[in-house]
């Protein structure tokens, strides 16, 4: 191929063509041509070497050339050669491109190549080499990267770090791009530190790079700068070095004018602290891993003395005796558990020397330095005998309270079932006109005090912390529909228009206390109905998703009623609270039923406003945040009232005489079949012979309980009634705090006095899952 160019053949006329040939073999440097009238290109054999390729894998062709190199590169190659021919045609080209190989990969070449000219200056060919730079291309990449680091390095610091030689010269200068001083610090590299700095500065600078190089190991200076008001730490270390020029080393300046400032305040804290810890009325003490005192305050020396008539000394152990011998082994195994980094804390009466005994609540938590290690334990103690006392009193009076509201609540509920479930019985079978009011009144009567009792039980609950967040998954709409339907037979009695509007974007299943929302929708609804004599009441029920997983939905109630006058409206949640209007106080009440409400959307995380006009209505609005349930549940339509019984076999446990006959004549009226047991042994021996689809078993029975009757009957080797539906039949309103009823026997209960409406409700819901 030499010889077809003379030009370049005279350029290695001192060396044969074989001479020639295995230099370019040897130098891994493929050479082409491109022969621009016949369009022929050849390449050398190191061009197959640098691909991959055999001599006869690839065709000596331009379509081949542009097929292996990458695509991003075909723009800038044509780029290069279009320059080359307007700018410099005589001159040699140089690009760099990748190939693909033929394992796959991308080699980095460069190309030189020229044009060749005839006689007349007309181009005719292309002559070339081609050199594998990929080794360079990642020296370059690994350059590029390593120096990228440095920077983001440098940058991601504070600091700033320089290069200096032993002539106190600097070599390098690295500071962070958003450090105000940026540019004047860049341009230190070459100058000697005594150019750039003031005399003082200077002095420390120098004294650390002598003293760096002196001893070979790293030193560090703090010093202040009254100019800028700040404290600075220097820190120098040597650079190794292979060869015998002037010894180098790094320096880090840092700023550290905060760590100082919040050290001097530590300091002066510190000061303040001790004042505080010697003068509170709390004892205080520390003791190492030993067991001897490191600290302690005043009143610890005072408790001390009191106890054993010793004082305590820095340094030494911590007097057994000091809280009684039976105490001390206690101590010491406290001590042990706060050295593996365990907090204590307990309550004890203290006995002194002189008779007294006092209550005292202590902490001990473990005593740790700077680096985190536990190093002994820290105590403190509080004298709250006083405050002991006062809570078990309150304690005492709390529970008999309970105790009282529970048992007189129990007593009245069972006469006020039978009043009630009597009271429903004339009203259906009255044919006297003339009765009708004094039923009305009777009837009337015995809801408020039923309201009353409900009322003060609830609030009783609520304020001892007993009502608790129990969540379920549940279908919203079938819940709001039960709640409508009950109480639109309410507004309807009272010849007011009921309406519900619930928006169709409502989410299926939710996923919260359902017990304590359909609280709170009874109630606010109960009430609009309680304070509008004509009109209506209108239930309306909004959602807005706020995530995938949530829905904040709004509960919105509004009556033409009474209305609320401005001046009570901001007490209205208050307990024992009513409205001063005559009409409000007509109703009579607790005052303690939105009391109870805003509780209850406390616990649930909601929000409940209110706006009125007396003689216009009022506009109850609360807000609730859910969590959408999204997984299928199987859901049955709620049940309406007009559904009978019929087909249905029940049986009744209840001693009470008015009771059973109360709940034998709604079930006649309703269809359905039953037995009546008027103790817990005889309904375990119905149940031994018969089958039923609901069990009703009061809880306080002769003989047997309800607890026992209904365990014996879950475990009958006999019978089918070990899986059927039980209901406790109670009129203990705290029931579902009951450990036994907790234990699953019971698959729900109903609370004395019910409402026939609310049986009949729950009696098709059981009977039907159990169908």
């Amino acid at each position: 191929m030499i010889d077809k160019y003379p030009q370049i053949q005279n350029e290695f006329n001192e060396f044969s063509q074989s001479d020639v040939t295995h230099a370019l073999q040897i130098s891994g440097m493929a050479i082409w041509e491109y022969d621009i009238i016949s369009r022929d290109v050849k390449f050398n054999e190191n061009w197959f070497v640098i691909l991959g390729y055999g001599l006869d894998e690839l065709p000596p062709k331009t379509s081949t050339f542009y097929q292996l190199l990458h695509p991003e590169d075909y723009d800038i190659l044509k780029d290069a050669e279009k320059a080359h021919l307007i700018h410099n045609p005589h001159g040699i080209l140089e690009v760099q491109y990748r190939m693909r190989t033929k394992s796959g990969k991308w080699k980095w070449l460069r190309n030189r190549s020229k044009l060749i000219y005839d006689e007349d200056d007309h181009p005719i060919k292309w002559v070339g080499s081609i050199l594998d730079i990929s080794r360079l291309k990642d020296s370059e990449h690994q350059v590029i990267q390593k120096n990228q680091h440095i920077n983001a390095v440098v940058n991601s610091l504070s600091d700033i770090i320089y290069e200096i030689d032993e002539d106190y010269t600097f070599i390098n200068c690295w500071v962070p791009n958003n450090n105000p001083l940026h540019t004047r610090i860049k341009s230190y590299k070459g100058k000697n530190v005594s150019d750039v700095f003031s005399r003082t500065v200077y002095s420390y600078f120098k004294n650390l790079v002598d003293e760096t190089i002196n001893t070979g190991k790293p030193q560090e200076l703090t010093y202040y700068s009254p100019k800028f008001d700040k404290y600075y730490l220097a820190r120098t270390t040597m650079i190794p070095r292979n060869d015998s020029f002037k010894k180098h080393i790094t320096m880090v300046v840092q700023d550290i004018t905060s760590i100082q400032k919040t050290r001097n305040r530590l300091e002066k804290n510190e000061a303040n602290l001790n004042a505080i810890i010697q003068n509170t009325s709390d004892v205080f003490w520390a003791i190492d891993i030993t067991g001897n005192m490191i600290i302690f305050n005043q009143a610890f020396d005072e408790l001390y003395y009191n106890l054993s008539h010793l004082h305590p000394e820095i340094g030494a152990p911590l007097y057994d005796g000091f809280l009684l011998d039976e105490t001390a082994k206690r101590w010491r195994l406290i001590h042990a558990k706060s050295l593996n980094g365990i907090d204590t804390q307990f309550s004890k009466h203290v006995h002194f020397l002189d008779g007294r005994k006092r209550f005292y609540k202590f902490h001990i938590n473990p005593l740790k330095n700077l680096e985190g290690e536990i190093i002994g334990s820290v105590v403190t103690g509080r004298d709250i005998d006083d405050i002991y006392t006062s809570k078990k009193q309150a304690e005492k009076a709390a529970r008999l309270k309970s105790k009282f509201v529970s048992t007189i609540s129990h007593e009245i509920r069972t006469p006020l079932n039978a009043i009630l479930g009597t009271c429903h019985q004339l009203e259906l079978n009255n044919k006297q006109e003339n009765l009708n009011e004094d039923i009305n009144i009777l009837h009337l009567a015995s809801e408020n005090l039923l309201s009353l009792i409900n009322d003060v039980l609830d609030f009783t609950k609520l304020e001892s912390g007993k009502s608790t967040y129990k969540p379920s998954h549940f279908n919203l709409t079938h819940l709001l529909k039960n709640i409508s339907q009950f109480l639109r037979n309410l507004a309807t009695n009272k010849g007011l228009e009921f309406n519900i509007d619930i928006t169709e974007d409502l989410p299926e299943f939710i996923t919260t206390d359902k017990t304590k929302l359909h609280q709170i929708l009874t109630n606010l609804l109960n009430n609009a109905i309680k304070y509008t004599d004509k009109g209506m009441v209108n239930f309306r029920v909004t959602s807005n998703k706020t995530s995938k997983d949530k829905a904040l939905i709004g509960f919105e109630i509004i009556d033409t009623g009474v209305g609320i006058p401005k001046s009570d409206l901001k007490n209205i949640f208050d307990s024992f609270t009513q409205s001063s209007t005559s009409f409000d106080l007509q109703k009579g009440g607790t005052g303690l039923g939105l009391a109870i409400t805003k509780n209850l959307v406390n616990l649930l995380n909601g929000e409940i406003t209110v706006k009125s006009t007396v003689g216009k209505g009022s506009i109850f609005y609360l807000e609730l945040e859910f969590d959408i349930y999204h997984q299928k549940m199987k859901t049955t339509e709620p049940h309406y009232l007009s559904e009978d019984l019929e087909g249905i076999n029940i049986l009744i446990a209840e001693d009470n005489e008015i009771n059973a006959k109360i709940i034998t004549r709604l079930l006649g009226q309703w269809n359905a079949s039953y037995d009546l047991a008027c103790n817990g042994q005889i309904a375990v021996d119905y149940a031994k012979k018969t089958s039923y689809n609901l069990i009703l078993m009061d809880i306080q029975m002769p003989k047997k309980n309800g607890f026992e009757a209904s365990s014996e009957i879950r475990n009958l080797n006999i019978g089918n009634n070990c899986s059927t539906p039980i209901l406790a039949l109670t009129a203990q309103p705290d029931f579902s705090f009951d450990p036994s009823y907790q234990e699953g026997i019971f698959n729900g209960y109903i609370l004395k006095p019910f409402h026939p409406d609310n049986l009949k409700s729950i009696l098709l819901t059981h009977t039907k899952h159990s169908a």
